[in-house]
C-alpha cells in the first residue's frame, strides 16, 4: 500500500474534481486502472512492492505467488543475502552453479501456481472454493505426455466437487477462468494449490537456486499490476494518491487531445513520478519524517497552460 493510507472508494470521493465519477461507476475504475498501468513501472514505489517469504521445492525451484512478478532482493531466515542473476535461464529442466548462492528467473512464464513434471502421468483437477463459483467455465490450453495439444473447457461443480482433464498434462500453455468469487484450486498427485479470483488468466514467475537444502527465501518482490474491480472499493490503494490522480489527468490529456497532447502529458507524468520518488526518500530518510515534492521554475514554464 501507499504510504497514504486510503481505500479506492475514498480515493474516488476526493479526487471525484479530477476523475468526474462516482466511486461505483466503472468508468471511474477503469480510469483509475489506466493510470495504475503509468505508475507501475515508473519505479518501486511503496504500493507496488511486498516482503514476503517464499518456500523453495526440492528441485530448487521458487514459483511467485500470482500477485508477485520480480525478486528484487532474497535472503535466507539466517539473514545471509541471496545473488539475483540478471541473465534468464532458458532451461526449465536444470540448474547448476558452481558459484555462491545465486537466483536466476526461468525464461517465460509457468501457468501454473507449481512446476508440473514434464514427464507427468497424474490428471489434473480443479475445484471451487467459492459456491458462488459453481457453473462458471475455465478454458485450458494443455498439452498431454503424448504430445497433442488440448483446447479444453472445464465446468466448475459445487460443493468443492473436483473436475477432472481428460488427458494428464505435461505442459499447461494457457489458463483463461474469468473474474470468480473465490480462489480455484488445482491439483496433481497430492500436490493442491490455488489461482487467485481476480487473476483472469493466471501467470507465475518461475525462479531457480542451486541451493535445494533451503525450505524459505525471504524476498522483497515488485507486485505484478492487477487490475481493480468494482469488488474492490474497500482495498488500500497502491500508488499515493496525488501520484495517481496527476496520472489521471495526464490519461484525460492524452484522450482528449490526441493531436497536441504528448508535451502536456509528459509533463504531468514528470510530476506524478517526482511524488513517487519522494515518498521512496521519506521512507528510506530516517532524519527527516515528510520530505516536499519540490519542482524549479524551469520545469514548471514548459508546463503548457491553458
Amino acid at each position: 500500500m501507499s504510504q497514504v493510507n486510503i481505500t479506492v472508494e475514498e480515493f474516488v470521493n476526493t479526487y471525484r474534481d479530477i476523475i468526474g465519477g462516482a466511486a461505483d461507476s466503472q468508468c471511474s475504475i477503469d480510469l483509475i486502472n489506466k493510470a495504475r498501468i503509468i505508475a507501475y513501472p515508473m519505479s518501486d514505489f511503496d504500493g507496488s512492492m511486498a516482503y514476503e517469504p517464499i518456500g523453495v521445492n526440492l528441485g530448487g525451484r521458487l514459483v511467485l505467488p500470482a500477485h508477485l512478478d520480480t525478486i528484487r532482493l532474497a535472503r535466507y531466515c539466517n539473514g545471509k543475502g541471496v545473488e539475483i542473476s540478471r541473465d534468464e535461464y532458458m532451461d526449465s529442466v536444470y540448474f547448476e552453479s558452481c558459484m555462491e548462492d545465486i537466483l536466476v528467473r526461468m525464461e517465460g512464464k509457468s501457468y501454473l501456481p507449481f512446476v508440473l513434471d514434464i514427464d507427468n502421468q497424474y490428471p489434473m483437477y480443479f475445484f471451487a472454493v467459492n459456491m458462488h463459483d459453481a457453473g462458471k467455465v475455465m478454458e485450458v490450453s494443455y498439452i498431454d505426455a503424448a504430445g497433442t495439444h488440448h483446447d479444453e473447457e472445464v465446468t466448475l461443480l459445487p460443493n468443492q466437487a473436483v473436475t477432472r482433464l481428460r488427458h494428464a498434462p505435461s505442459k499447461v500453455n494457457r489458463i483463461k477462468k474469468g473474474s470468480t468469487k473465490g480462489r480455484i484450486g488445482v491439483s496433481v498427485n497430492q500436490l493442491t494449490e490455488y489461482l487467485e479470483a481476480r487473476d483472469k488468466v493466471p501467470t507465475y514467475s518461475v525462479y531457480c537456486t542451486n541451493d535445494v537444502c533451503s525450505c524459505y527465501l525471504a524476498i522483497k518482490a515488485k507486485k505484478k499490476y492487477i487490475p481493480y474491480t468494482l469488488d474492490d472499493l474497500n482495498e488500500v490503494l497502491d500508488v499515493n494518491p496525488e501520484a495517481l490522480s496527476t496520472l489521471i489527468i495526464a490519461v484525460k490529456k492524452k484522450s482528449s487531445n490526441p493531436q497536441n497532447w504528448f508535451q502536456e502529458y509528459s509533463a504531468t507524468v514528470e510530476i506524478a513520478r517526482k511524488f513517487l520518488a519522494a515518498e521512496v526518500r521519506n521512507k528510506e530518510n530516517t532524519r527527516q519524517g515528510i520530505q516536499a515534492v519540490t519542482f524549479d521554475n524551469a520545469f514548471m514554464d514548459s508546463i503548457e497552460q491553458p
